[in-house]
């Protein structure tokens, strides 16, 4: 064998034995129900106006996809819109 396969067979020798000396918690199982006592935040509803842009659209004519008035919002607002897939394969059927 090589002086390097030896040495990086030395290497992970001595990373694994260091891990098996490391001790670590125990599984423990509950039949309990654990609840996180830390609240989650709430998301206020009362959001000013003056933080959405200032952009009105009008759509006039037919036969527009989701993607392409999502592409107009985005260019005319500069507010990205994304459509979850099944929104866009109700509108594709």
């Amino acid at each position: 064998m090589s002086r390097k396969t030896q040495a990086s067979g030395d290497i992970a020798r001595g990373h694994v034995s260091e891990q098996m000396r490391s001790s670590q918690g125990a599984l423990v199982w509950t039949d309990k129900p654990w609840v996180n006592l830390k609240p989650v935040p709430t998301v206020s509803r009362d959001t000013p106006l003056e933080n959405f842009p200032d952009c009105q659209i009008t759509l006039a004519r037919d036969g527009l996809t989701l993607p392409e008035i999502g592409e107009r919002i985005t260019a005319l607002c500069g507010v990205r819109v994304i459509f979850s897939p099944d929104a866009l394969a109700v509108g594709q059927s």
